[in-house]
């Protein structure tokens, strides 16, 4: 009996003694005194940013300072790198005339505004200074009739005449006269234009014609 009632006793003693390990001897959870609120978070510290991360034991920090790749620095506004940019232009496709030539305002990779090298307007344009941009620089001319009857029938016309550009024909095409009018386009410049009639004189038709003695010169400004 006295056997039986020592087992009993130590068993008891055993249950004592684990229930003490948990309540007394054993390791207790670690408190965080985080300094930040979500992994991957992050701040700015002057021009460099830093990460909220979770340490060895879970606790959340930041971490030490990092620069920001070249050519960025951490925007306060977003917590973030961000390009810091020196913008020569001040919106994305403006122009701008570089003499006749045209520069595009273009963003780069990170977004920042630059002069696009000059380039040439397309056939017929040229970049008009006042405008900033590529211009078709239509020019329209008149001048009194002829009223030769060679000059407004088949074969007949009037001649004109640019300085430095190549003359421009105007035929009879058809009705009771030769026009007496047309349009030109001339890049930026001063030009003399003069006008000459026209008529053929071989009734069968051949290339042979007249011509007659020029009109008085006109002075044609095309602004830049």
């Amino acid at each position: 009996m006295r056997l039986r009632r020592c087992g009993i006793l130590v068993f008891a003693v055993g249950l004592v003694s684990a229930c003490g390990g948990a309540g007394g001897g054993g390791s207790t959870p670690s408190t965080c005194n985080d300094t930040c609120s979500t992994t991957g978070k992050t701040q700015c510290s002057g021009s460099h940013v830093q990460t909220c991360q979770a340490n060895a034991n879970g606790c959340l920090t930041w971490s030490a300072l990092a620069a920001c790749p070249t050519g960025q620095a951490c925007v306060a506004a977003s917590n973030t790198c961000a390009a810091v940019c020196n913008d020569a232009c001040s919106s994305q496709g403006a122009t701008q005339c570089s003499g006749l030539l045209v520069q595009t305002c273009t963003a780069d990779a990170n977004g920042c505004l630059a002069w696009s090298a000059a380039a040439a307007c397309p056939t017929s344009l040229s970049c008009n200074a006042s405008q900033n941009k590529c211009i078709d620089h239509l020019v329209g001319l008149a001048w009194a009739p002829n009223r030769e009857s060679g000059v407004n029938r088949a074969g007949g016309g009037y001649q004109i005449a640019i300085s430095s550009q190549p003359d421009i024909n105007v035929p009879f095409v058809s009705g009771s006269s030769a026009p007496t009018s047309t349009a030109v386009r001339l890049p930026p410049g001063i030009y003399t234009v003069n006008v000459r009639a026209y008529a053929a004189l071989d009734a069968q038709g051949g290339s042979a014609s007249t011509v007659s003695a020029s009109s008085q010169s006109l002075t044609v400004s095309v602004p830049f």
